[in-house]
């Protein structure tokens, strides 16, 4: 998969925070954002997700423009800012909550969403975030480091096509 980000520009009221941004990612690479707070960071990953609009410019998925009309994309996940789970409830029954969340979300969007989140797949994601431990406590018992890697588990558990993760390792 190609994004590319073609001459977006983002203002909030009278104050300009992108300006003219081009970039081009490809699948298979890592890539890092870097910069001063207040840059535009978490705005320009919140506008590739389909979470903002721009200004002016456009982004591309393999050619074809998002943000239009704020669809979410059923290949792409993303943990932008802090995760929220349901405190009284644990990691597995929150996640369990969250792949029917957004079952609802892209439905409503008109996009296909496959049932192929089960079990395995949610323990294989809290495997990898090293929280297999933590699965009978409750969620609003967690360190900040904890609901952090239990929102990236929520992004990893489906194997999504574009992985979009905004300051993860915070906490």
């Amino acid at each position: 998969m190609k994004i590319e980000v073609k001459d977006v520009c983002k203002s909030f009221r009278k104050k300009q925070v992108l300006d003219n941004v081009n970039y081009t990612f490809i699948s298979g690479n890592i890539y890092g954002l870097s910069g001063i707070n207040g840059i535009g960071k978490s705005v320009l990953l919140k506008i590739i997700c389909g979470l903002y609009k721009p200004s002016s410019g456009c982004v591309l998925y393999d050619g074809v423009k998002i943000n239009q009309d704020l669809v979410i994309k059923s290949n792409v996940r993303a943990l932008i800012d802090t995760p929220y789970f349901f405190p009284e409830l644990t990691e597995t029954n929150n996640l369990h909550n969250a792949i029917n969340a957004l079952r609802d979300t892209v439905t409503s969007n008109k996009e296909k969403l496959t049932n192929k989140i089960n079990d395995d797949d949610i323990n294989k994601a809290l495997d990898i975030v090293n929280l297999t431990c933590e699965k009978d406590k409750l969620y609003g018992d967690y360190s900040l480091g904890m609901k952090q890697k239990l929102g990236i588990a929520q992004v990893i558990m489906e194997n999504p096509e574009v992985i979009i993760l905004d300051e993860p390792t915070v906490g």
